[in-house]
């Protein structure tokens, strides 16, 4: 049993290390503005290197069924926004320097003035990634934990 305990860290480290590839020169990155708002809003900011691993991919899959199937109007009104970043830009450098992010890296943003917050989820998106329902169940509850913090809510 020690032994399970103390090879769990060793495989995280081993999983998360496989997402942190370097991409080719020419590998385009997809840039999200980091302006400041007119309106307040919950960002969902899904960053990634050019190699991405089987966990990485179900991790933006499942994020966006989860914000498609109970955060549409949401999204529709621009309070969620959901954003793929490829941290390995050079475009979105400073962004990723910002969310501390580097291989894949989950993080909600709440900009909403004095209520706002960065929720860095990563560990929990790898833990869950493999069962739909759980990442679905938590994902959303942390979702509308922060829309009710930032009053969001419709």
């Amino acid at each position: 049993m020690k032994r399970i305990l103390l090879l769990f860290p060793v495989l995280l480290w081993i999983i998360l290390a496989a997402c942190q590839d370097n991409p080719p020169a020419n590998t385009p990155g997809i840039q999200a503005a980091a302006t400041p708002l007119e309106s307040p809003r919950l960002e969902i900011l899904d960053f990634h290197t050019a190699h991405r691993c089987r966990s990485c991919l179900a991790i933006e899959k499942l994020t966006r069924e989860t914000l498609s199937t109970y955060f549409a109007e949401e999204q529709e009104a621009g309070t969620i926004v959901f954003r793929l970043i490829n941290a390995d830009a050079p475009e979105n450098a400073a962004l990723a320097e910002r969310f501390g992010a580097f291989g894949t890296t989950l993080i909600l943003n709440l900009e909403a003035g004095p209520h706002s917050e960065i929720r860095d989820v990563t560990e929990f998106a790898f833990k869950r990634a493999w069962d739909r329902e759980q990442f679905q169940t938590e994902l959303k509850a942390m979702i509308e934990a922060l829309l009710a913090q930032g009053d969001l809510q419709g």
